[in-house]
């Protein structure tokens, strides 16, 4: 298998100011400068420091910061975070990241890299919901199946959906257990979502439940019946 990472880039010269006020309750499209040059410590791989530089709105009279490209609020850069989650996601735990970056004279501690793992998974979540928000209409046949792995010593399940039509996957997502209200928990808000036609998998009665409560067509995948002859 070949895994492909995009970190994000840090760009000292790209600022990228917000078109409207940053505050709730304002809708302000017409800024002052306010403070310039103002130079911020920052934890990265690369650079120590950034410039950044205050505004001020008009409509409310606040004043908000105007970061470089890859740099917010946090004292770490997006760099940073993606190397950390990048890092994890190899299988490297949360105090192991912390203990290579160290090596290389990037201070992070493992509470933070946990926070930016979490933080990532959230933004993937909206990133997948969006994504299924725009195949509505576009997959007819969704195709489920649970398998079993084992985690901390207890057998886990895990439910996975694909498009019945390439195989993409859908969605995967462990399970407390595979009793029907946890599969309709699960899958009929997915089925719903895409706008699916038929619900494809092995002749579990829950699975026919899901897809009697969503309103779709069941059919028992070729595979399983095939295996279970």
């Amino acid at each position: 298998m070949r895994l492909r990472a995009r970190i994000p880039p840090v760009e000292p010269a790209v600022m990228l100011p917000p078109a409207i006020c940053p505050y709730d309750n304002c809708q302000g499209q017409f800024f002052k400068d306010h403070q310039l040059h103002c130079k911020r410590p920052l934890r990265d791989t690369t650079i120590d420091h950034v410039v950044v530089y205050r505004r001020r709105c008009l409509s409310c009279g606040r004043t908000h910061r105007v970061y470089p490209h890859g740099v917010s609020r946090a004292q770490q850069s997006d760099r940073l975070k993606g190397h950390t989650v990048l890092l994890y996601t190899l299988g490297i735990s949360y105090r192991g990241v912390e203990d290579f970056l160290a090596t290389f004279g990037h201070r992070v501690d493992h509470t933070t890299v946990y926070r930016n793992v979490q933080a990532a998974g959230e933004a993937a979540r909206q990133l997948r919901q969006t994504w299924l928000h725009h195949i509505r209409g576009k997959v007819a046949v969704v195709g489920s199946d649970l398998t079993y792995v084992r985690s901390n010593g207890e057998q886990v399940a895990v439910a996975v959906a694909v498009d019945g039509a390439d195989g993409m996957m859908l969605d995967i997502e462990l399970l407390d257990n595979q009793e029907t209200e946890t599969l309709k928990g699960w899958l009929e808000p997915l089925l719903k979502l895409v706008g699916a036609e038929v619900l494809s998998s092995d002749d579990q009665d829950g699975f026919k439940a899901v897809a009697d409560a969503a309103g779709v067509s069941h059919q028992i995948c070729r595979r399983h019946v095939t295996r279970n002859d």
